[in-house]
């Protein structure tokens, strides 16, 4: 009978456990807040309510909730690439129509009526993959541009979203891919063999043409790396002389072009290189040099038209990480512009009409104005 009574008192013991732990947690948060010096107080309202907040613990509360909300996003972002075991191809315009994003965004879905505007999801292949990419156009676009669109983010963080607005603008054919991990089998490299993931994807062209109703160029294409995506976009350019056949010009948005110099001004990120992406203290030079874009432009052609748009306030990709490779890439002959939107951060406005007009090569009047080189 004691035996049983002593399990039962184990058994109930783990099961307060994570309760108890709870009661722990808040009992520090709120003894932290309660003991606050005035000095360091800032009444900061959130929800129609004021706490006492130190500015540490204002900081990190935010954070939580950027981290909490981008989850959220996340998780809507990945269950639009959800496709069926044996479906390699698949229209999901009816599925971004009734997206939380579009419903958040009437205009959008108005955008996507009055245009026709068609969406799909694909399976390519890259090394012994199955990749999951995108493929957005207007079947009665008249010789619409063919954009690559090349993530930033890693893993499953940050996804691609085919309706967004600033990717249904104009009649142009946008098509991105969510690299390996993730949503996807394999390992997320970060600039090792997902690199492989872009430049399959423009190699996968014909056969997403013989899929459907309209026309994709296959030549004279458009890169467009965000980001992160950006640092795949140069590398994919100078491991592949083919891709550099077919590409008439790319643009690289916030970039991380320079990556030792983004690990000097966000050093915590050694870890998460350490913990996601192969990295380790023995191989820590190799790892670096292969990804590092401003160490890997050596084969790409000079001709290539480069533009380099970076955002003054941005403080998750510092503006001088795209001026480092614009003044190497300058002193090497390429033909590269550079554009720093002084009030902007860390995002990307679609292709507007500054935009659309470098790539038509109409860098001139006052668009160039507007912009710093």
């Amino acid at each position: 009978m004691k035996t049983i009574t002593s399990i039962k008192s184990r058994i109930s013991s783990v099961l307060n456990f994570p309760l108890m732990i709870g009661i722990v947690l808040m009992t520090l948060v709120l003894s932290t807040i309660a003991h606050c010096s005035q000095g360091d107080i800032q009444h900061i309202p959130i929800a129609e309510q004021t706490y006492n907040l130190t500015r540490e613990q204002h900081e990190g509360f935010l954070r939580y909730l950027e981290t909490r909300e981008q989850a959220k996003q996340d998780v809507r972002k990945a269950s639009l690439y959800a496709m069926d075991k044996g479906v390699d191809f698949l229209e999901i315009t009816n599925r971004i129509l009734a997206c939380h994003y579009c419903l958040k965004h009437p205009k959008i879905k108005q955008e996507i009526l009055s245009t026709g505007r068609r969406f799909f999801i694909f399976k390519y292949p890259s090394d012994d993959l199955s990749i999951i990419g995108f493929l957005s156009y207007v079947p009665k676009a008249q010789s619409p541009k063919s954009i690559f669109l090349i993530r930033g983010g890693n893993r499953s963080f940050s996804l691609l979203h085919p309706g967004r607005e600033d990717y249904i603008k104009g009649d142009h054919t946008y098509i991105g891919t969510t690299l390996r991990g993730g949503i996807n089998f394999g390992r997320d490299e970060f600039g090792g063999k997902d690199v492989n993931d872009v430049i399959n994807l423009v190699k996968f062209i014909p056969t997403l043409q013989s899929k459907i109703e309209g026309t994709l160029q296959t030549n004279d294409i458009y890169l467009i790396g965000l980001s992160r995506g950006a640092m795949e976009m140069i590398l994919a350019l100078n491991r592949s002389k083919w891709l550099q056949g077919k590409v008439r010009k790319a643009v690289s948005v916030v970039g991380m072009l320079d990556l030792e110099e983004w690990i000097k001004t966000r050093p915590s990120v050694l870890s998460k290189f350490k913990r996601n992406f192969l990295l380790n203290r023995y191989n820590k030079e190799t790892w670096l040099k292969a990804r590092n874009p401003m160490k890997n432009i050596d084969k790409i052609r000079k001709d290539l038209p480069i533009l380099i748009i970076q955002g003054g306030k941005d403080i998750r990709v510092n503006p001088a990480l795209g001026k480092n490779m614009f003044k190497k890439l300058k002193s090497l002959g390429h033909n590269v512009t550079y554009w720093e939107n002084k009030d902007k951060g860390h995002e990307f406005q679609g292709v507007d009409a500054a935009l659309e007009e470098w790539l038509e090569l109409k860098i001139s009047g006052p668009v160039a104005k507007n912009k710093m080189r």
